[in-house]
């Protein structure tokens, strides 16, 4: 029986960032004949993501998942997953993305900070710039900040401001690289014997 072709590979979501998995699914122009159809995977940058160099879609099938992990990059690297059974290909790609923290030592309302990106690999050539930016007026941070090429952490400093109105929190201290990713990471401090939260997202 001739070999079904490969009429799909798709993935569960586009991007992605160290640690994290994704689901890819395979899809057969016919169900899969007796002992099923192999498929293979071609990864097209393995420094960047885990991925299994064959799927068996089973027999009487015509859909096969498989699961992908994102590795640690210092930019966004966007992967092509080529799947081949025989003379037909099909390619989706995903986006790994650099995973950062940003995390600000403890100081008092008033006075100033110190705070850290640091980034899960090493930054690239020309170095790795992060923006920052405060949603509260009572914090001040730089813009920018760049991690230089082949470090991984770059330092900066918050200064704070006193109200006279009611302390209602400093707000989210918000970072992101300049591509526009979004991260699930988290920093806090503490303001005084406030604890507050500050959440890292692009």
């Amino acid at each position: 029986m001739r070999t079904p072709r490969v009429s799909g590979v798709t993935f569960s979501v586009d991007a992605f960032t160290l640690g994290q998995s994704a689901t890819g699914t395979i899809t057969l122009q016919s169900p899969a004949p007796a002992g099923g159809t192999l498929v293979t995977l071609a990864n097209g940058n393995s420094d960047a993501l885990d991925c299994p160099a064959t799927v068996t879609v089973p027999a009487g099938q015509s859909r096969a998942t498989f699961t992908v992990t994102g590795k640690s990059v210092g930019v966004a690297t966007t992967v092509k997953v080529e799947a081949t059974p025989s003379f037909n290909e099909k390619s989706d790609t995903i986006t790994v993305n650099p995973a950062f923290d940003v995390s600000v030592a403890d100081f008092v309302l008033g006075g100033t900070g110190q705070g850290q990106v640091t980034l899960s690999a090493p930054a690239p050539a020309g170095g790795a710039v992060v923006s920052l930016s405060a949603s509260s007026l009572r914090l001040s941070v730089p813009a920018t900040v760049t991690v230089p090429e082949g470090g991984t952490t770059a330092s900066f400093t918050v200064s704070s401001y006193r109200h006279r109105a009611k302390r209602s929190g400093a707000g989210n201290l918000l970072g992101r690289l300049e591509d526009r990713y979004r991260f699930g990471r988290r920093a806090e401090h503490r303001d005084g014997n406030e604890f507050q939260q500050h959440h890292l997202r692009g």
